[in-house]
């Protein structure tokens, strides 16, 4: 499996303590937004590819058959381990386990490189299910403004009524952010680029109205197997 980020961000992640960047109230708008747009089936599989510490798995457990849950840093692995111990449907993801009805990759497509990127999208593809979906959420692309997302922040935090932890907490990890974004620049992927590593791999793109996130300036795409494509193999 191709690690889905560049050293410095494994290592960022790796290091983050929880509440920082990661608000409970993010991961619950977030799980509403995904069960009403992609209206996931009692029965099906979701892997979680990106998990983070695991807030969201544990809120779709209840939705779903099994949820399978993986991380590039071992850290949010183990916590994530640790937070969904009370839900017996969840474990982490044995990388040899495919067959999920849906993928979802939240949050992750900015830390990869166009090459990483691509690479994903072929094992994806391999994963799915027959009908299967890959939600590819958060994405922003090129020219995206981090002034877009800190007003998404504010005017959300406010209504939810955690701003001034939001702020913060934010604040807090900006400086260790930034210095990481300026060693291993963010990926912004055009539309037009993502569909067309999507259709290298055999998959076929829509979008969603809106993020499932509270980030207005970014969007989520919805991949499923290309009619006819032929299958990828892993090597």
């Amino acid at each position: 499996m191709s690690n889905p980020t560049a050293t410095p961000w494994l290592s960022y992640w790796q290091t983050l303590p929880p509440g920082r960047l990661l608000f409970h109230p993010e991961g619950e708008a977030f799980a509403h937004n995904f069960r009403q747009a992609i209206r996931p089936a009692a029965t099906d599989r979701l892997l979680d590819y990106g998990c983070g510490f695991g807030h969201v798995a544990g809120l779709l457990a209840p939705h779903v058959g099994e949820v399978r849950v993986w991380d590039a840093a071992p850290a949010m692995c183990d916590r994530a381990a640790a937070n969904l111990s009370q839900f017996p449907n969840v474990r982490p993801w044995d990388e040899t386990e495919r067959d999920f009805n849906l993928i979802l990759v939240n949050s992750v497509v900015q830390y990869l490189s166009p090459g990483e990127l691509t690479r994903n999208l072929r094992r994806w593809e391999q994963l799915l299910a027959v009908g299967g979906r890959l939600i590819l959420s958060d994405v922003s692309e090129p020219g995206h403004s981090v002034l877009s997302d800190m007003w998404s922040l504010f005017r959300f935090s406010v209504r939810r009524g955690y701003f001034l932890s939001a702020v913060w907490n934010t604040l807090a990890e900006r400086r260790r952010y930034n210095a990481t974004a300026q060693s291993c620049p963010l990926y912004h992927p055009a539309k037009a680029d993502l569909e067309l590593f999507a259709a290298a791999a055999g998959l076929t793109v829509r979008y969603l109205p809106h993020n499932l996130t509270h980030f207005a300036g970014r969007y989520t795409a919805v991949l499923t197997r290309t009619p006819h494509a032929p299958r990828h193999r892993e090597h």
